[in-house]
């Protein structure tokens, strides 16, 4: 939750979506930033709980719920429809793929930065690899580097 906190007010849940899940290169008239209101019924989709509903708030649950809903799908789910054969061996098909996705540039001393997931799934990639590895001591916490390399790290989070 927040500041400890087992839930999301409907103010930082707008804050959320604003800052940190809408393309900010979006016009706003034709899609506008998420109000209170579009915050409310985000609430009102995904927190199963009817206290924290009537309340504007969103759990934990709720919260995954979000964030595994239609609004934060990749793909628009009307392009998922199947339009060709699917019986065939998986190798007979193109999977729009990245492979050390998190590069910027050179496989050996390049920089590495989180802004090339979005960048490859706004241009439709499809599958992206996260090489993770154990941090240093003492939190440990997970980096995404190209192990054994002189690259940069970027942290998991």
């Amino acid at each position: 939750g927040a500041a400890g906190k087992p839930y999301v007010s409907r103010e930082q849940l707008r804050d959320f979506v604003n800052s940190r899940q809408r393309d900010p290169r979006l016009n706003e008239i034709l899609f506008p930033p998420l109000g209170p209101d579009g915050a409310q019924a985000l609430i009102e989709r995904y927190e199963p709980s009817p206290t924290f509903r009537q309340r504007g708030q969103l759990s934990l649950e709720g919260f995954c719920r979000y964030l595994g809903g239609d609004e934060n799908g990749i793909v628009p789910p009307e392009t998922l429809q199947l339009h060709q054969d699917m019986s065939q061996p998986l190798s007979s098909y193109f999977i729009n793929s990245s492979h050390n996705t998190y590069l910027t540039a050179g496989q050996l001393t390049g920089l590495s930065s989180a802004e090339m997931y979005r960048q490859v799934l706004l241009s439709g990639c499809r599958c992206v690899e996260l090489d993770c590895w154990q941090g240093r001591p003492p939190d440990e916490e997970p980096l995404v580097t190209h192990g054994f390399t002189m690259t940069t790290e970027v942290p998991f989070k």
